[in-house]
């Protein structure tokens, strides 16, 4: 499991927690629109009703000139327009000026029988049609939209605080939700990769032969590793590709860069004296066979970085910066930043251990050898950060050895 599975998971929470508000704020405004609708359609019953009764109680002690004033007090509305069908001559109006009826309202009102429409945007009209004594009345209200409005909004609030409520409780839900699955996926995620390094470990110690140290040596190498990319990210020139995925990936793989050494004869790789050129030769070749045996895992999983950086640390750790290296003679950066900083690394902790074929050397007799390689061996901006942390390496060396006698302070 990858940290950057994580990320994608939140991502997704955070796609659902905005998509989630826009379909609460998209809903609410189409539920509002709905019962706002509704609420017109209401209000236009209302007015009918309104409308009939004032006619049959009160048409005939009332002259027509002022029926529309007295709808108009009853309704509260803002004006009100009545006029005889079919020749919708006004036989009475509030005091405001003749209605001019453009032909796209005259067409809506009177033909298409549109009852609620808008005639202008602060304005909202009700049309009634009445028949009193064989005759029928046209009965136009005209309403504020605010006051409308205002009255909608008793309404309609409740619904809008239960749908905030939602929305915060969606919220809450979403939240709570990725937290459990955070740390689900973190103990998980600790779970396996500790399982992971110590299978990869397992197996490190095993293909090595059950070479003495070789446990403290793969420690020391982690620490080493771990350090000095952490030092490297603080130049601009790495900053980018030292990401903590990379380095985590980095330390994991370094375990592994010597699993080779498994089909290298003991007889050669324990040897005390020199070896000859044909056994170098054979030495030189464990690279060759631990990139074979990290393809076969790379090929079912293509895109693992961990196998990626382990090939890369295989293969070429053992190159040098001026291009005599083996087992590619690759030169400068073309060698894989992993392997630049694992040939420091290996190359250290082998001058500082003790070998079937040597004595270990002291801390600054390794730094003055790193040194003098500088742009020969070792890439220059490498051998600069390990120079500004090599105390550092040195109680890494002495916390990790493998025994008092082993090192030489």
């Amino acid at each position: 499991m990858k940290i950057s599975f994580f990320r994608k998971i939140l991502f997704i929470y955070i796609f659902a927690i905005l998509f989630s508000s826009l379909l609460i704020w998209y809903s609410q405004n189409q539920l509002t629109s709905y019962i706002y609708s509704n609420f017109l359609k209401k209000q236009h019953s209302s007015i009918g009703t309104q409308i009939n009764s004032i006619l049959k109680f009160n048409l005939f002690s009332n002259s027509s000139s002022q029926l529309a004033s007295q709808i108009k007090n009853i309704l509260q509305a803002k004006d009100v327009i009545i006029l005889e069908s079919p020749s919708f001559h006004i036989i009475s109006k509030t005091n405001i000026p003749p209605l001019k009826l453009s032909t796209n309202f005259y067409e809506q009102v009177f033909f298409k029988n549109k009852k609620i429409f808008s005639l202008k945007k602060d304005v909202t009209i009700f049309y009634n049609k009445v028949d009193l004594n064989n005759k029928t009345l046209c009965i136009i209200s005209i309403f504020k939209n605010n006051k409308l409005k205002n009255k909608f909004l008793t309404i309609i609030l409740p619904y809008q605080e239960y749908m905030a409520l939602a929305l915060i409780i969606l919220f809450i839900i979403l939240g709570i939700t990725l937290f459990i699955s955070y740390k689900i996926y973190k103990n998980k995620l600790e779970q396996t990769t500790n399982e992971d390094i110590a299978l990869i470990e397992a197996l490190a110690y095993q293909a090595e032969n059950k070479e003495s140290g070789i446990e403290k040596h793969l420690e020391r190498t982690k620490h080493y590793i771990y350090h000095l990319a952490q030092h490297l990210k603080k130049y601009n020139k790495y900053r980018k590709i030292l990401t903590q995925e990379y380095i985590e990936n980095l330390v994991k793989a370094s375990i592994v860069h010597d699993i080779g050494k498994a089909a290298v004869p003991q007889n050669i790789l324990f040897k005390k004296g020199k070896l000859t050129e044909q056994e170098f030769e054979i030495i030189k070749e464990h690279c060759l066979y631990g990139a074979k045996i990290i393809n076969i895992a790379k090929t079912k999983c293509p895109d693992s970085l961990f196998l990626k950086l382990a090939m890369e640390i295989i293969l070429y750790h053992h190159e040098r910066f001026d291009g005599t290296g083996y087992p590619k003679g690759l030169k400068a950066e073309n060698i894989p930043l992993s392997a630049r900083i694992m040939a420091i690394v290996d190359v250290y902790d082998t001058m500082r251990s003790k070998k079937c074929y040597k004595e270990p050397l002291e801390h600054e007799q390794c730094v003055q050898y790193i040194l003098s390689e500088r742009g020969k061996h070792f890439d220059p901006v490498l051998v600069d950060a390990f120079c500004s942390i090599e105390r550092t390496f040195l109680k890494i060396s002495l916390k990790f050895a493998e025994s008092r006698d082993s090192l030489i302070d």
